[in-house]
């Protein structure tokens, strides 16, 4: 059986990430990535996610909720239902308020912090094994990961990579992305994270005689 990778950093954002990368913006990124391809046997993957899950179950929760108390809600204000007027209040209430709790500024207020934080966690982890960097022959692979709506931002290093090189340094490099990202220099902060993601392969992973690019270069927008 596959041995997880570990997740090694992650960040979570309070403002506002740019959301848009242009097409040279992405030719770039994809040049900084290809940069190690002859310098190291190691494979470097970015991968941004828009959101890293709907979330329809917590809004619809919120609305059931406050669909079944809006009687009572009346009832306190002094009006007299019967049975068949609770009804028809609380259906439209319902629908009209799963509308509302699934506009995404009122939803990420009523999804908790860690239940974004693990969404965004598990979508990573999916996309390390999708872009199959735990393929890589000495498992050095690793992969860069961005959700754009959680405001959130993770490394995934393999077992090879990560035994050699000291936790703080995937967190520094994640703080380098966040401090060009805050100043809205979001492809920057990708080939400069990327550029420091490849200089720990460079160290740990030289290229070899037989060493071969295994994984494309490539920034994968989901």
């Amino acid at each position: 059986m596959e041995e997880v990778p570990l997740v090694v950093a992650e960040h979570r954002e309070d403002g506002n990430m740019k959301q848009f990368i242009s097409e040279q913006d992405r030719i770039n990124i994809e040049k900084a990535i290809g940069k190690f391809e002859n310098k190291t046997s190691g494979e470097i993957v970015a991968v941004v996610a828009p959101m890293s899950d709907n979330y329809y179950y917590i809004p619809t929760l919120y609305a059931a909720l406050f669909s079944m108390l809006s009687p009572s809600l009346l009832l306190l204000l002094g009006f007299q239902l019967s049975v068949g007027t609770v009804s028809l209040i609380q259906v439209p209430v319902f629908v009209a308020l799963v509308f509302l709790f699934r506009w995404r500024p009122i939803m990420f207020k009523l999804v908790p912090p860690n239940v974004r934080a693990q969404r965004v966690r598990r979508l990573a982890l999916e996309q390390f094994y999708q872009q199959k960097l735990y393929q890589t022959e000495e498992r050095c692979g690793i992969l860069f990961f961005v959700s754009i709506a959680e405001r959130q931002v993770e490394i995934i290093a393999d077992k090879g990579i990560n035994e050699r090189v000291q936790a703080d340094t995937w967190s520094n490099i994640i703080e380098l992305f966040v401090s060009k990202v805050r100043t809205g220099q979001v492809a920057d902060g990708f080939i400069k994270a990327i550029d420091e993601c490849g200089k720990q392969l460079e160290q740990y992973f030289p290229a070899t005689a037989k060493a071969k690019n295994q994984i494309p270069n490539h920034l994968v927008i989901l």
